[in-house]
């Protein structure tokens, strides 16, 4: 697909002879990797293990917004990321009644198994010790340090950051106090290789998948993420019928449509679940072990944007970890679960309002129209 990534220097964890670290960052994804490379550029000594080889498949719209720009602008991969991404000036939005308003915001576009990549390989470069392995338990010793078992192997480390997306199964064994939940929503993707796709992003506001939607995301070089997402409310469950609504969707839009009858390649179509809302705050930390991105419910409920907000958890973990170890007061930590609640909690709530206008059938029409009327960047 679109750009070669460049090769990184991941280790088999059954390689890795230093057992005592500063910070070991479980889960490489945005947020664990975002937190890994920004506490590696200061000096702390981190081990980032992820249980999948890289470059890994992630499900994603592979949308980043400008708040993610930002978040990696922090930790210097903006430049980078953007030599590997495409960016488009607009995109399409399309109402549960079909009627289509073209808006100007631009919109950057990178596989997340690019994207995870570039973060991770940023974390080495700032000197961080990457290395696959699987993290199986992690216990508090009398000193207030964390030994954490990884593939059979025990390290220490003075603090641990879980970051391991929303699967929550690796948290049972830390015993923390957070309920286990069925996932707030749920996406599908299938990647496509067409000459017959567009040239902008579209959004589709179809009933189908109200509270969601489905997108057509142009990757460049002809690929095309295609998928949709939807989110659970009480009188509606995930089942096949997701997968059902997108088949048809596929044959019944006349953009996707377009897009299918002319691909020459088309991947399996995977899916992932998507946890909203930042529920569980108050369980982010416990002792010295703190938790980042999707664990505790980055995605914006009726969006589905969830990269941002993990990345910008993963860089308050490491600023008030590192705040921490440097003043040898662990006691800081305390700050982390605060600062959620103040600095990133209300724009998650903020985003999830404005967006549940577009999860009403009525409302989005009436917001569709509205824009159809109104020149110019309206959203």
């Amino acid at each position: 697909m679109p750009k070669t990534l460049p090769e990184i220097a991941q280790l088999p964890i059954s390689t890795i002879t230093t057992l005592e670290w500063d910070v070991i960052v479980v889960g490489a994804g945005p947020a664990g990797g975002a937190a890994a490379a920004s506490l590696a550029s200061k000096g702390v000594r981190v081990l980032l293990v992820d249980r999948s080889k890289f470059p890994r498949e992630k499900v994603c719209g592979d949308a980043l917004v400008p708040e993610a720009m930002d978040a990696l602008e922090r930790i210097g991969l903006k430049e980078t990321v953007c030599a590997h991404s495409i960016t488009l000036p607009g995109y399409t939005l399309v109402s549960p009644s079909g009627a289509a308003v073209n808006l100007n915001s631009p919109v950057t576009l990178l596989q997340r198994r690019a994207l995870d990549t570039l973060i991770s390989a940023r974390a080495i470069a700032n000197g961080a010790v990457f290395a696959q392995g699987k993290f199986q338990n992690a216990e508090a010793r009398l000193d207030g340090d964390v030994d954490c078992t990884l593939s059979d192997m025990r390290f220490r480390c003075r603090i641990l950051i879980v970051a391991p997306g929303a699967d929550l199964s690796s948290l049972r064994s830390l015993g923390f106090s957070i309920q286990f939940n069925k996932p707030e929503g749920v996406a599908i993707r299938r990647y496509y290789r067409s000459s017959g796709g567009p040239e902008r992003p579209y959004f589709f506001l179809k009933e189908a998948f109200l509270p969601g939607y489905a997108w057509i995301f142009p990757l460049g070089d002809d690929y095309y993420n295609v998928g949709c997402g939807t989110f659970l409310t009480q009188s509606k469950k995930m089942n096949a019928s997701l997968m059902n609504a997108f088949e048809q969707f596929l044959e019944d839009d006349p953009v996707a449509r377009k897009l299918v009858l002319q691909s020459s390649e088309a991947t399996p179509l995977r899916g992932a679940s998507l946890r909203c809302g930042m529920p569980t705050i108050e369980h982010a930390l416990q002792g010295r072990i703190m938790l980042a991105g999707e664990a505790i419910g980055t995605t914006i409920t009726g969006w589905g944007e969830g990269v941002s907000k993990a990345m910008e958890t993963g860089l308050l973990a490491a600023e008030v970890a590192q705040s921490a170890l440097a003043g040898n007061d662990f006691g800081k930590l305390a700050d982390y679960p605060k600062r959620l609640a103040k600095e990133i909690k209300p724009e998650i709530d903020r985003h999830s309002r404005v967006t549940s206008f577009f999860n009403r059938r009525w409302t989005a029409n009436l917001l569709v129209n509205a824009a159809r009327a109104i020149p110019g960047n309206w959203l």
